[in-house]
């Protein structure tokens, strides 16, 4: 995933842990609690599409743009502006279960950067009742 600009309008994993402004913890599938019954990296792929699909941010309207294995590319449109947000997902490898994300406006606006965090604690707060951590 790429860096972010050094505007407000983007958070991401990342960023380095001391940039307050940028910087957002990663996502875990298989924290603790699931070590018993660990989902694969293909069923939290169809969790997390589920999440993106059925929650609601704010009224903004989602296109997934790409689907990998690993990788989910998504749109979020605003309807009342017309701004889009890039909203991208990264299954890293390895035995760690994470999901490496970053989120960012294309417009800079007075609001971006809480709507970005706003965006990503909907979508985690949605992705802990499936059992995900950060």
């Amino acid at each position: 995933l790429g860096l972010c600009p050094p505007k407000p309008n983007c958070v991401s994993t990342a960023e380095d842990l001391n940039d307050d402004s940028h910087f957002v913890p990663s996502w875990t599938y298989n924290p603790e609690e699931r070590a018993r019954n660990p989902v694969s990296q293909k069923e939290a792929m169809a969790e997390l599409l589920d999440v993106v699909n059925n929650t609601d941010c704010d009224g903004f309207e989602v296109n997934i743009v790409t689907k990998l294995d690993d990788y989910l590319y998504v749109e979020y449109k605003d309807p009342r502006l017309g701004f889009i947000d890039d909203v991208e997902f990264f299954f890293e490898p390895g035995e760690f279960s994470r999901v490496a994300y970053r989120t960012a406006g294309r417009v800079e606006s007075p609001n971006n950067a809480k709507t970005q965090r706003a965006r990503i604690k909907t979508l985690r707060l949605a992705l802990e009742k499936k059992k995900w951590k950060s």
